[in-house]
């Protein structure tokens, strides 16, 4: 019973550990809005600078019992944003160092839902960030008008 608890607890570190390394998304907030897209800035917190963490760390297979290292490289960015009648594909950014995106080819007059969030090269995301609700602008349709006078 005592091995079995001390792998828990292994394990528990090991979760800790990762939490303690990830790289966090931190106030992503709106510069931008406009008819069909909304432009996002955001910074991150978790890293030794500002390009991004890459942290190496041991794991333990609990069913063999063998080490394996493993290099959890933050390698971009995932926007996920949704409207009330659509999911979107969430967007891979495969730069780390982006700290800005313009989200494009939205509808007007939409409430959008937003958050950002951190990928490492297995696929395992950091937190995400603080949830934005942003409303697209309305129509700013260009009319032209050609006036022709003529007198009579």
């Amino acid at each position: 019973m005592c091995h079995r608890s001390s792998s828990y607890f292994f394990l528990l570190l090991m979760l800790l550990q990762t939490a303690a390394n990830a790289l966090r998304v931190d106030n992503l907030r709106v510069v931008s809005v406009d008819a069909n897209s909304i432009t996002l800035r955001w910074n991150v917190i978790g890293s030794s600078d500002s390009s991004a963490a890459a942290t190496t760390s041991t794991t333990t297979d609990m069913t063999n019992g063998t080490e394996s290292d493993t290099v959890n490289e933050w390698l971009g960015f995932k926007i996920k944003y949704f409207s009330d009648k659509l999911i979107y594909t969430p967007i891979l950014l495969g730069n780390r160092k982006l700290r800005k995106f313009r989200l494009d080819n939205l509808r007007p007059s939409v409430e959008y839902k937003i958050q950002v969030s951190a990928y490492n090269r297995v696929g395992n995301e950091g937190p995400a960030s603080n949830l934005l609700t942003v409303i697209t602008n309305e129509s700013g349709k260009i009319i032209f008008l050609t006036l022709i006078f003529t007198k009579k």
